[in-house]
């Protein structure tokens, strides 16, 4: 990690250092990482073959990769690609309160269970997302728009449908998540072996229903057709 968060700015480990002195452990002052609010430590920068960097202590075994800062790339982990190009700290409580509204999480629900089928998605599995979104600080990625929040949670939980068998969503091109999302999409696929899923998202216009194919365009017209609401600003 290039940058953590110290005293309120995002910093470099030259910056840190020169503010907090190489002798920080003894001192007990740290940088903390701008996701997931861990305090982080420096490694390298001995030699120009080694640069310097943030990084973040072991990670408990027993802890689940879901539960895992996508910054520390700590393992095996599907999330490691679900973080910003940039942050914006001053935009995360007017962000949150928008989507805190009744109107705005019941929106957002719908639209999950939708997308999971009513026996694959319950209230706890809706709360575990917005936790583990709470503590990857989501509220705080530079570019993402209200209507993007569903889909983000969709990949922050692990599914399983009363048949038996075990679902989960990826986003595919995240590199553009932030500047071009009607590029990217969000796919349903198997946890057994990560193959896309032969589904449809349905939904009802004017009395008929409809549906879209799997992978599922990000879209925000698409997020208040399945949803069923438009997401309030």
């Amino acid at each position: 990690m290039i940058k953590a968060k110290f005293r309120g700015e995002m910093v470099s480990v030259e910056e840190f250092l020169s503010k907090a002195t190489p002798r920080y452990k003894e001192r007990g002052i740290y940088a903390k990482c701008p996701m997931c609010h861990e305090k982080v430590f420096v490694r390298g920068g001995s030699s120009p073959s080694s640069p310097s960097c943030f990084f973040h202590q072991k990670k408990d075994v027993s802890s689940s990769s879901l539960d895992d800062c996508s910054l520390a790339e700590r393992g095996d982990n599907r999330l490691h690609s679900l973080k910003p190009d940039e942050w914006d700290f001053g935009q995360v409580d007017s962000l949150y309160k928008k989507f805190d509204c009744i109107e705005n999480r019941r929106s957002t629900y719908n639209f999950m269970e939708a997308c999971c089928g009513s026996n694959g998605f319950d209230k706890e599995s809706f709360m575990r997302c917005l936790a583990r979104a709470n503590k990857r600080n989501i509220w705080a990625y530079k570019g993402i728009k209200l209507w993007m929040v569903p889909y983000i949670l969709l990949t922050l939980e692990n599914f399983t449908n009363k048949k038996g068998y075990s679902f989960h969503f990826v986003i595919q091109k995240p590199s553009l998540l932030w500047s071009k999302p009607e590029l990217c999409s969000l796919g349903k696929v198997f946890s057994s072996n990560g193959d896309m899923m032969n589904t449809l998202f349905r939904y009802t216009q004017d009395g008929a229903e409809k549906a879209f194919s799997n992978p599922l365009s990000f879209s925000k017209e698409h997020f208040q057709l399945l949803s069923g609401t438009a997401i309030n600003k």
